[in-house]
């Protein structure tokens, strides 16, 4: 966990020294955000399941946004009578293009990332009730995606989107929640 926080700190900070490489009409036009996370099964056996996403970005030009994400994500399930968890912790990077629109409340964005996961797959034991077994593992993979930002009032949007993991044990995220830009 230490390192997913030290790994986030450090982009979040390489990100906002863009900021300085911005049109000044775009100064200070960053955004957070908090999600809710619909997403597929990873593998086959599981169901889907619902997480948590955090993110932010800056804009880096007038319809382009830089942006880290970090989601928390757990399946669980009984094979034969043992207990699976399997756990996904991504921190994607990416940059997102607003399409132009006349419409200024609603914004259309498609984007593209990478994306490092921290896995951890947890197997209790048949024989020994309450001892488990664990594996950890650290993978990269891409992450495309399109969404909606509707404002619901100057500093406050709504955000929607899908996207596509494109990694080992790939899987689909639909993502609702609300955006705070200041």
């Amino acid at each position: 966990m230490k390192r997913i926080v030290i790994i986030t700190v450090a982009v979040l900070l390489a990100l906002s020294g863009t900021q300085a490489f911005a049109k000044s009409e775009q100064m200070g036009n960053a955004e957070v955000d908090a999600s809710l996370v619909w997403a597929s099964a990873p593998a086959s056996g599981f169901d889907s399941t619902i997480g948590l996403c955090i993110g932010g970005g800056t804009m880096v030009d007038k319809d382009i946004q830089a942006r880290v994400d970090l989601t928390f994500l757990t399946w669980s399930e009984s094979f034969f009578g043992a207990d699976l968890d399997y756990s996904r912790t991504p921190i994607t990077v990416s940059g997102r293009y607003y399409v132009p629109m006349e419409q200024n409340d609603l914004k259309v964005f498609v984007q593209g990332g990478l994306e490092l996961s921290f896995d951890k797959v947890e197997v209790g034991n048949f024989f020994f009730p309450g001892e488990k077994t664990s594996e950890s593992d650290v993978r990269l993979g891409i992450t495309p995606g399109a969404g909606l930002d509707f404002a619901i009032a100057p500093q406050l949007s709504i955000v929607a989107d899908v996207r596509w993991h494109i990694i080992t044990d790939s899987y689909f995220t639909l993502q609702a929640g609300v955006a705070y830009h200041f």
